[in-house]
């Protein structure tokens, strides 16, 4: 079952809005007619979305930061959009080998 935290900083990330808690932060900015929200896990970007304001478009996007922990999965896995998991000692996403890197989920 997933924290509060994890739960708390994906509402946050999800409906775009700034969120700041222990180790977590969510921060919005706005340019080029496209506001981006991000989250950020012990100061390294771990989920970036662009919406793009005219057409409401949006991709989102995750990566581990080179940090493939319990805590990093979970705050991913509470966004939503793709599943993230450990199998046989190897990070993945969506049942696919994964490594890490930033890769488009929406």
């Amino acid at each position: 079952m997933a924290k509060i935290i994890d739960m708390d900083a994906a509402s946050a990330f999800n409906e775009s809005r700034t969120f700041s808690r222990s180790n977590t932060v969510v921060a919005v900015e706005e340019q080029s007619g496209k506001r981006i929200t991000m989250m950020y896990l012990h100061g390294n970007k771990i989920a970036r979305k662009v919406v793009d304001l005219q057409t409401n478009e949006k991709e989102v996007f995750f990566t581990d930061a080179g940090w493939p922990t319990v805590t990093t999965k979970a705050r991913l896995n509470a966004i939503g959009y793709a599943w993230v998991s450990t199998k046989r000692f190897q990070l993945h996403l969506n049942d696919e080998s994964w490594d890490g890197s930033w890769t488009k989920v929406y």
